[in-house]
């Protein structure tokens, strides 16, 4: 079947465009000069050419009958397919396809033509249509085995917006909210499994509307589209439950983290604060506390949706971080007794060419914050390493353990 057919007249000529159903390539190119072929002049036979152009339209719309059955389907589902707590991440398929504007039409498969555009379902970075504005609609056939008639399956995952999701042109659910703009937009992140039952036919339309107007403002390598899923609704509501459980007790121990490291800053400030000479505890105070600043970053960062609330967040990951950075070099000179040379004056100096960056694009000098952190961790273990070795200082041993920790498994999850 073809995809698409167009009539146009100029100049004489009637120009027939017929394109495939997959791209929007010209397929082959029709071309019928009446003058020179039928020898009539257009204009003195407007009736005659008026009837030959009704007639090659109704020909025309014959060839360009669309059916679901002309495109590949997303995934070819059977019953054992979805065995055992399997699933099918139907954001990671080909055969999605995107149409602009927000017409409820779209949600039946018989507008599904040449007016569609093959699309990445996630529509990670570089792969947004140049039409999206925020919202559009998502559509794609899914094909399904005997076995699965009459099966209930659920479509659940993570958004940055808001969708309705219609199967076979009824709508089966929605997650948040869809909006025109993003005040009238509600995003959900993770959201409840929607379920379905399949009907006793092959092929299964699905089409989702679908809007996210400011993620990307916050994070330009974040999906725009819907990470969907799709499983047993039995394994859906398990998966779901089990994320939000782990949600929760990341977050517990973050809290943990975090009360832990605002107690003992503020209790070497207050040993610094009884016995100033000690400057040690002054400045490992305030390295606990810009570790409680990165802490409680992660924290927001991974709790909110609000994507001025997200950029916040990582505005004061990266501030923290390149604090800690410097500070901690500082740690290793006043704990060692070294006086002041160029390295801490090296480090302080990149650090405040590092905050004017944070400060002005936090996304794209996250990358660079943790080379920097990298940097002053390894610089760390080498002075505590060289005092150990050469003053035979054993109490750094419990440090420099520490340090190999903190760049081994830290740095990587926390950056």
């Amino acid at each position: 079947m073809f995809r698409s057919v167009h009539v146009k007249i100029k100049n004489n000529l009637i120009w027939i465009y017929i394109t495939n159903y997959i791209q929007i390539d010209i397929f082959f190119d029709i071309k019928l000069n009446l003058n020179k072929y039928l020898k009539f002049n257009f204009y003195s036979n407007e009736k005659f050419m008026t009837g030959i152009y009704v007639a090659l339209v109704a020909v025309l719309s014959l060839i360009n009958t669309f059916q679901i059955s002309d495109v590949p389907p997303v995934v070819t589902i059977q019953e054992s397919l979805l065995e055992n707590s399997s699933e099918v991440t139907l954001f990671e398929k080909q055969g999605w396809f995107y149409h602009h504007g927000d017409d409820p039409v779209l949600a039946s498969d018989s507008t599904f033509s040449g007016s569609w555009s093959p699309v990445s379902l996630g529509m990670w970075a570089g792969q947004v249509p140049e039409e999206w504005d925020g919202i559009g609609w998502l559509a794609g056939v899914i094909k399904i085995d005997p076995s699965m008639y009459n099966k209930e399956v659920a479509l659940w995952g993570r958004i940055y917006g808001g969708m309705e999701v219609y199967v076979n042109g009824e709508r089966a659910g929605s997650a948040g909210r869809v909006g025109t703009d993003y005040k009238t937009e509600e995003t959900i992140g993770l959201f409840y499994p929607i379920t379905f039952t399949f009907a006793e036919k092959d092929l299964h339309f699905i089409a989702i509307r679908y809007s996210n107007h400011n993620y990307r403002k916050a994070w330009d390598k974040a999906p725009v589209g819907p990470l969907v899923r799709l499983s047993s609704s039995e394994t859906a509501l398990n998966q779901y439950y089990s994320r939000i459980d782990e949600t929760r007790n990341t977050r517990q121990l973050y809290f943990l983290v975090m009360g832990i490291l605002i107690a003992f800053a503020f209790l070497h400030f207050l040993l610094f604060f009884y016995y100033p000479p000690e400057k040690a505890n002054l400045v490992y105070s305030l390295l606990l506390l810009s570790y409680f600043f990165i802490s409680f970053a992660n924290v927001s960062a991974g709790l909110t949706l609000n994507p001025d609330l997200f950029l916040r967040a990582l505005h004061i990951e990266g501030i923290a971080v390149t604090l800690v950075s410097i500070i901690n070099i500082y740690f290793v000179f006043v704990v060692t007794r070294r006086n002041i040379n160029l390295i801490p004056v090296l480090f302080t100096l990149t650090g405040i060419v590092f905050l004017y960056f944070v400060i002005a694009n936090p996304v794209q000098t996250r990358s660079f914050l943790v080379l920097f952190s990298y940097a002053s961790t390894i610089t760390a273990i080498i002075l505590f390493s060289k005092d150990r070795v050469l003053k035979g200082r054993k109490e750094y041993n419990v440090i420099i353990f520490a340090y190999i920790i903190y760049f081994v498994l830290i740095i990587p999850r926390t950056l």
